[in-house]
């Protein structure tokens, strides 16, 4: 029996023998009657505190286990960004010693100066395989190479550059 039935209980006990306030005994019974019932409120009103309390910790556990999941993440790409990192170091002592190593050739085909008509990378070509015609249908790079021969800066586009 639950203790809501069991003040129920005692309130009909209480009536069906006659205890009423008009009597000493009638005013001690229904007030620890009373008294019961209202710690009965209380104790409800706790159950219900509980109740939320332990669905907030509930989500609160949640939303530590997604966190724990970022957490794991985040430490993943910290290992990935550290490990990129020693490679960029690698490339950066790499670029240190040898700076024009960005700047190398990415064609190894020579290039030939439209203009001149000299081989921007020194001597003539051996062979001459003009069977690359590549037209990109756009209006070139803008980049620059400076002519060995007279050292005068041209621009690289369609019209003054061929790759042989």
């Amino acid at each position: 029996m639950n203790y809501r039935k069991q003040i129920g209980f005692l309130k009909g006990l209480c009536k069906g023998l006659n205890y009423t306030s008009d009597t000493p005994e009638g005013k001690l019974l229904v007030s620890i009657i009373d008294t019961l019932d209202s710690f009965s409120d209380e104790i409800d009103k706790v159950k219900d505190d509980i109740e939320a309390l332990t669905d907030d910790l509930q989500d609160i556990s949640d939303e530590i286990g997604e966190l724990e999941s970022i957490s794991e993440d985040i430490e993943s790409l910290e290992e990935q960004i550290e490990s990129l990192g020693d490679s960029l170091g690698d490339f950066s002592e790499m670029y240190e010693s040898n700076p024009e190593y960005l700047f190398r050739p990415v064609v190894s085909r020579p290039i030939r100066l439209v203009k001149g008509g000299e081989n921007a990378l020194g001597d003539s070509p051996d062979d001459d395989d003009d069977d690359d015609d590549d037209d990109d249908g756009g209006e070139g790079v803008r980049v620059s190479i400076v002519c060995p021969k007279c050292g005068e800066r041209i621009p690289v586009t369609d019209e003054n550059i061929s790759v042989e």
